[in-house]
C-alpha cells in the first residue's frame, strides 16, 4: 500500500474530493465551499504558485490552458485551478497548509477533509495525528485535544468527525494519561497553584516596576525598530499596532512602568503577521540588542505589561517561561519583512 503524505496538503486533497464527487460519495460539504476554504488557504500562504500571461506564445502556453479550463469549468467540483486578479493558481505545485498560515475554521475544515481521505484509503488515524500533534501544534498535547474537540463536539465549526470519532478518541487516551486525567491535572494544579513560585514571581514584578532595560540601542533606535509595528499592514489593512500606541509603550525607551495599565492593548495579529512573526520580531530585536540572555525575562516582562496578547507572563512564572521559550527565533514561512530597513546600523 502506497504512503499516504500525512501533511495537509492541497493538490492530493483536490484530487481526493473530486473522486469522491464523481463517484456519488457522500462528502458532507458542497464543492463551491470547499473551494472557497483552499482558495483562502492557498491565498494566505502567499507563496505566489500562480501563473502569469505569458508575453511569448510558447509550446506550453499555462495561462491559456487555464483560461480555457475556467470557460469549462464544472461548478460541482473543486477546480484545479482558481483565479486571483487575473493569475491563476497552479495545484500541479504541491503545497502544505499550516494552522500558523489560515484561520482556524479553514484549517480546521481541511484537517476534517484529510481524515475522511485517510478513512477512504483503510487508513487508521493514529498516524496522521501522531503527525498533526508535532507538525502543527509543536507537541502540545493539550492545545490539539483541545482542537479535536472542539471539531468534534455538536455545535463545533466542523461535523466531519462523525465516522472517526472513536479512533480520536482512543488516540487521544493512548497514553498513559487520557485527555480526561490530563484536563484534571491540570485543573487541579491550577486550583492549588504553587503560593511559592506565586508569591516570588509577584515579588519579582514588584521590584522591577521602573527598571529600564538596558541594552545596545537608544531609545531612539529601539523605537526605530519597533516602528514596523504600524509601517507594516495587517488585517484590513490596518497596522499590526497604531503609531500613537507604539509612541506611549515605547516613549522611554524599554523601561517597566511604574504602574503597570489595567487595560492593555491587542496586536492586530493575521495570518501573514501571526503571534509566531511577532515572537521572532521580539527574538531578533533582543539577540541584537540585550547584553546578556538573563535580560530576557525582564524583557518578556515589559511587553506583558502593555500588551494582551502576553499578559500572562504577569499571572506564573511558568507562563512567562514559555513566552520565553516561544521566542525561539523559528522564522514563519512568510517572513518578508527586510529587518535591516529597521535594525539600527552597526
Amino acid at each position: 500500500m502506497a504512503e499516504i503524505d500525512y501533511h495537509i496538503e492541497i493538490s492530493t486533497l483536490v484530487e481526493f474530493i473530486n473522486d469522491q464527487i464523481k463517484s456519488s460519495t457522500l462528502i458532507p460539504i458542497s464543492g463551491a465551499e470547499i473551494f472557497k476554504h483552499i482558495r483562502r488557504a492557498v491565498l494566505d500562504a502567499e507563496i505566489k504558485p500562480f501563473l502569469y500571461s505569458s508575453e511569448k506564445e510558447d509550446k506550453k502556453n499555462y495561462y491559456q490552458k487555464y483560461v480555457r479550463l475556467k470557460s469549462e469549468f464544472d461548478e460541482r467540483y473543486v477546480p484545479d485551478f482558481f483565479e486571483s486578479e487575473g493569475d491563476f493558481y497552479e495545484l500541479d505545485k504541491r503545497l502544505n497548509i499550516f494552522i500558523d498560515n489560515t484561520n482556524n475554521y479553514t484549517f480546521g475544515i481541511l484537517f476534517s477533509l484529510k481524515l475522511l481521505q485517510l478513512k477512504s484509503n483503510n487508513r487508521s488515524v493514529d498516524g496522521f495525528l501522531d503527525f498533526q500533534l508535532y507538525d502543527n501544534f509543536y507537541g502540545d498535547k493539550l492545545s490539539f485535544v483541545n482542537f479535536l474537540q472542539e471539531l468534534t463536539s455538536k455545535d463545533g465549526k466542523s461535523h466531519f468527525f462523525q465516522s472517526n470519532d472513536d479512533e480520536i478518541v482512543k488516540w487521544i487516551n493512548r497514553d498513559d494519561i487520557g485527555v480526561l486525567q490530563l484536563q484534571s491535572a491540570i485543573k487541579k494544579q491550577e486550583k492549588l497553584g504553587d503560593a511559592t513560585n506565586e508569591k516570588n514571581h509577584q515579588e519579582y514584578i514588584n521590584k522591577r516596576k521602573g527598571f529600564k532595560i538596558l541594552g545596545k540601542y537608544t531609545d531612539e533606535e529601539i523605537r526605530k525598530f519597533f516602528s514596523f509595528l504600524y509601517l507594516e499592514k495587517s488585517t484590513e489593512n490596518q497596522p499590526i499596532l497604531s503609531q500613537d500606541v507604539v509612541d506611549i509603550i515605547f516613549i522611554n525607551g524599554l523601561t517597566i512602568p511604574q504602574e503597570i495599565p489595567k487595560e492593555k492593548y491587542s496586536l492586530n495579529k493575521s495570518p501573514k503577521y501571526s503571534r509566531k512573526f511577532i515572537d521572532y520580531a521580539l527574538h531578533l530585536f533582543f539577540s541584537n540588542h540585550s547584553f546578556t540572555a538573563r535580560d530576557k525575562k525582564d524583557f518578556v516582562l515589559f511587553f506583558a505589561c502593555y500588551l494582551q496578547d502576553y499578559g500572562n507572563a504577569l499571572v506564573s512564572d511558568s507562563a512567562m517561561n514559555n513566552i520565553k521559550s516561544n521566542m525561539s527565533g523559528k522564522k514563519t514561512q512568510k517572513m518578508k519583512i527586510k529587518w535591516d530597513d529597521y535594525l539600527p546600523k552597526k
